[in-house]
């Protein structure tokens, strides 16, 4: 028996639309690549905000150690008095420390009533003796042992760095240098020697002086004092 009508065609899956299916994974690597960017960028920015948080400490360890080797090695020069290296070390770690910041804050607020002349001497008569009193901290006399032991972030913007400070026939000193950074430049601005701050305690001792005798009393008083520190024996 033979059937007239449609002739029969073979009827198998759709075709597919290839320009679709090119257009759909085009759209599918596109946001592949955005995340795996995105995540890239974010992984970057952690990493480099980690980064900061950890240098201000690593810069402050490095200034105290630079600091240490200076020592040792202007204090260990031949042929030289003792009072010419202290001398020496003193001038040359004095731009590692804000004598500026630490001058204004011992004096308190008498500062501002000072005139520019009398606020340039007390800075360079405090820096002088604040310098030759306790640069002796970072060793470098004989048989002197400094260790670093932590350097540690506090706050948003200080950092301490905590050292011991070892000696023949002394009790070993424990020392915390409060370190801050001024334009990324980390400078020393108090020194805690055995939990007392060295700036707290001037404030309060160089208080009782400007109440009683002005700030002329005060820079006599410092010059009182760097003749002492020259005349007595370091170390």
């Amino acid at each position: 028996m033979i059937f007239r009508g449609e002739p029969l065609r073979y009827r198998g899956p759709a075709q597919p639309d290839i320009k679709g299916v090119q257009k759909g994974l085009l759209l599918v690597s596109f946001f592949k690549t955005l995340s795996i960017g995105t995540l890239a960028v974010g992984l970057s920015l952690g990493a480099m905000s980690v980064g900061h948080a950890e240098d201000r400490s690593h810069r402050a360890e490095r200034l105290v150690s630079t600091l240490k080797l200076d020592a040792h090695k202007i204090l260990s020069e031949p042929d030289k008095s003792l009072d010419e290296r202290e001398t020496h070390l003193a001038e040359a770690i004095r731009n590692r420390f804000h004598i500026a910041f630490i001058g204004e804050f011992v004096v308190g607020p008498t500062w501002d009533n000072l005139s520019d002349a009398q606020q340039s001497e007390f800075l360079e008569l405090f820096g002088d003796f604040f310098l030759r009193a306790y640069s002796g901290q970072l060793g470098g006399y004989a048989e002197d042992e400094l260790v670093i032991v932590s350097a540690a972030k506090k706050g948003s913007k200080d950092s301490f760095v905590v050292t011991t400070l070892s000696r023949p026939k002394r009790q070993t000193s424990t020392v915390r240098w409060r370190i801050r950074e001024f334009d990324e430049k980390p400078l020393v601005i108090d020194i805690l020697i055995d939990g007392t701050s060295v700036a707290l305690d001037h404030r309060a001792g160089f208080h009782r002086v400007l109440e009683n005798d002005g700030i002329d009393g005060l820079i006599t008083l410092l010059k009182i004092r760097a003749e002492r520190l020259s005349a007595q024996p370091s170390g």
